[in-house]
């Protein structure tokens, strides 16, 4: 340290006794965990805020912010959480309140950034009494905080916690990686308490060190700071005492130094060099001409054993044109035999010629995936044209055409995903297989049927958006499969996209559609059983007419959806957002509602008797003539629900929130064959709602039955007395 004597002959002035300070380690330790407290406030306060607002918004949601996505999917993608957490669609204040998180905590740390090199202080540590310094006294300064912070103290801990996570075997597990994250942080931070001046990994890294902000640091072996003529503390006149202990900085030799202390050597190294380089360059080119040149004679190969397969086709006979066609399909060249070989199933008119040409396409392989996707788009207006006419002829061979290009297409998907893998790269930019738009509908044609059936196939990672599958028999397939990390949920899976796609009437009994994008997907009297939709995107999907027995729906966004006449009983819905909702009709005996968000969804009509919405928001929500017999309803949210003519014998109102709710009609207990009236003030054990303890006070239309019963039973309101 630097002490300051007084001039001689002064007298000494003396100081006001401070009391003494807390420990400098204590001090730093204070200083560190109030800058992280701080960076970790502006963030968190605006978020949950901003989650407690979205979870009460009952209007329509927007997109996430742009920037928001982007910071979600890098998050996602470096800590491997599944595409089924993202949240894409929130509410506008909320999108307010997130971008100010986000920001927040990155404008708040530039400033102590910033703070810190160039005052050696954050706030905080002003506050606690620290400073940051170079040995010699002097601020730190960018460079030296950007190594110190953003190297020593975060990047290097960070980046070992996550290389053992990830290759360590605690992968996927990210409570796991914060737990390694703060090891790796105490770890760093303890090397300070080894060293006497209390300079950790990061100080010495960066040349700095923490000492108390009311003295002037100078370690030793460096220089002195410079004397400052408008600085009374830094006077000429006042004599510099370095502190003891550290070792001296070493001085460092540069490369020119070298070069001029050994001029042989490096003329012979700069010589050595040239030659290496001119050499390699040499052998380099020759060997990339020859590679070339290779590649040119294999392609004129190529393009004359083309020309000749298509003149040998040109010719009347039909057994040497299929000789011709198979040929192609076994050519691997640059997919100019594919593009033959489609263009002329876009045209062909012999049966057994299309029956040819499918067959050479599928043995194409997966490259020819895209230029079929396109070829049936193209057939499939061709057909649309041709159905005003009364060219029966020409219709059927459009359709002979057509169904050609669906049965290759379906035999090309059967080979899996990994070996689709290769289709992709037709599409550049995209990671997809793009078969949007495709037509696989089912066909009834007396001559040319045609129904796709891919039961228990593998389609994960497919782009189907818009792809009508009506009637297709897909019992069992996957929609989503492990990435390259081999590990379910995480951000890497395979995951089909079938957004507005045509699934009327299909058959996906046990099929795994976890996580899969459905929004506004039309599975209108489809066959869904046991078929899991957990934690799917399934906006304004309509599942009217469906029988999805036992189907799950676990965490799915089903907001605006429609179940109009379906059959989902023993269904799991529970902490589904089913929002707005059409389920008139609907029947779901046995099915489990418990935490999901019903609010503003319209059930009347609908079956739903032993089923169990306990925890689950009913606001606002349409139960009139619903059967709820021996539904359980505890805790549940009934505010302004109206629930005019519903069933509600046996079921369990514990601890139910029935503010505003309309219960005109409602049936609480069962008829009593012996009273004239039909009521009983004691119904049998099981057979009466439960509603001890629940407060009616608020509940609209209770007829005096109702009074009578609710008062008998032990529930809360005003008639009731005391």
């Amino acid at each position: 340290m630097v002490s300051v004597s007084p001039p001689p002959g002064s007298q000494s002035i003396p100081q006001p006794q401070r009391p003494p300070r807390k420990s400098l380690a204590l001090r730093r330790l204070g200083a560190w965990a109030v800058e992280v407290g701080l960076v970790g406030i502006t963030a968190l306060v605006p978020w949950t805020v901003g989650q407690a607002v979205n979870e009460r918004y009952t209007g329509r949601p927007v997109s996430l912010n742009g920037v928001l996505a982007i910071a979600e999917e890098s998050t996602a993608q470096a800590l491997a959480l599944p595409q089924q957490s993202r949240t894409l669609n929130v509410a506008p204040l909320t999108n307010l309140l997130w971008s100010i998180g986000l920001v927040g905590p990155f404008t708040l740390g530039a400033a102590q950034f910033y703070l810190l090199a160039v005052r050696g202080q954050t706030s905080p540590k002003r506050w606690f009494g620290v400073r940051l310094s170079q040995v010699d006294g002097r601020p730190p300064g960018i460079v030296r905080v950007l190594l110190r912070e953003g190297v020593g103290r975060w990047g290097v801990p960070g980046a070992i916690a996550y290389g053992i996570w990830r290759y360590g075997g605690a992968f996927p597990d990210v409570g796991l990686l914060a737990g390694l994250t703060a090891l790796t942080l105490v770890v760093e931070g303890g090397t300070a308490l080894l060293n006497r001046r209390g300079r950790g990994l990061r100080d010495s890294l960066a040349g700095t060190w923490i000492h108390d902000s009311e003295e002037i640091a100078v370690l030793s072996g460096s220089p002195p700071p410079k004397p400052s003529t408008t600085d009374p503390e830094f006077a000429p006149s006042q004599p510099v005492t370095q502190s003891n202990g550290l070792v001296p900085t070493e001085d460092r030799r540069g490369l020119w130094l070298l070069m001029r202390e050994y001029p042989g050597a490096a003329v012979v190294t700069a010589v050595v060099g040239g030659m290496v380089l001119v050499l390699g360059t040499f052998v380099g080119t020759q060997l990339y001409v020859q590679q070339q040149n290779l590649t040119y004679a294999l392609r004129e190969q190529e393009q004359q054993l083309l020309k000749d397969l298509v003149g040998q086709y040109s010719q009347n006979a039909p057994d040497e044109r299929r000789g011709a066609i198979m040929a192609l399909g076994s050519i691997r060249g640059d997919r100019s035999d594919i593009v033959l070989l489609v263009n002329l199933l876009g045209q062909e008119e012999d049966p057994k010629l299309v029956e040819a040409l499918q067959q050479a396409l599928s043995a194409a392989g997966p490259e020819a995936l895209s230029y079929l996707a396109n070829l049936n788009r193209t057939l499939k207006t061709d057909l649309e044209s041709l159905s005003v006419g009364t060219n029966t002829a020409e219709q059927l061979g459009a359709r002979r055409r057509f169904r050609a290009s669906q049965r290759v297409l379906a035999k090309l998907l059967r080979l899996g995903p990994r070996s689709l893998e290769s289709a992709s790269t037709s599409n550049p930019g995209s990671e997809t297989i793009d078969l949007s738009k495709v037509d696989f509908s089912q066909s009834n044609h007396p001559q040319l049927p045609f129904r796709l059936a891919l039961g228990g196939a593998d389609l994960s990672g497919l782009n189907l958006r818009s792809v009508l599958l009506t009637g297709a028999e897909l019992r069992g397939a996957r929609f989503r499969t492990a990435g390259d990390d081999d590990q379910m949920d995480t951000y890497d899976d395979w995951v089909t996209d079938l957004s507005g796609s045509g699934l009327t009437e299909a058959d996906l009994t046990g099929a795994f559609l976890s996580g899969v994008t459905l929004r506004r997907t039309n599975l209108g009297r489809a066959i869904v059983n046991r078929a899991n939709f957990s934690g799917g995107d399934l906006e304004g999907a309509n599942f009217s007419g469906a029988q999805g027995v036992s189907a799950t729906f676990e965490r799915s966004q089903l907001f605006q959806a429609s179940f109009t006449g379906s059959n989902f009983g023993e269904a799991n819905f529970q902490n589904a957002n089913l929002q707005g909702v059409k389920g008139a009709r609907f029947q779901g005996q046995d099915a489990v509602f418990t935490g999901a968000n019903l609010r503003q969804s319209s059930w009347r009509d609908a079956n739903l008797s032993r089923s169990q919405l306990d925890r689950a928001d009913l606001t606002q929500i349409d139960l009139s003539q619903t059967n709820l017999a021996g539904a359980k309803l505890t805790s549940a949210w009934l505010q302004e629900a109206n629930l005019t003519g519903a069933n509600l014998t046996g079921a369990d109102l514990t601890g139910a929130q029935l503010s505003g709710a309309n219960f005109q009609n409602v049936t609480l207990f069962p008829a009593n064959p012996n009273s004239g009236s039909g009521f009983v003030e004691k119904a049998p054990s099981g057979t009466s709602a439960q509603v001890r303890g629940v407060d009616f006070t608020q509940v609209k239309n209770l007829d005096s039955q109702q009074l009578t019963y609710l008062c008998a039973q032990g529930a809360i309101h005003q008639s009731c007395g005391s």
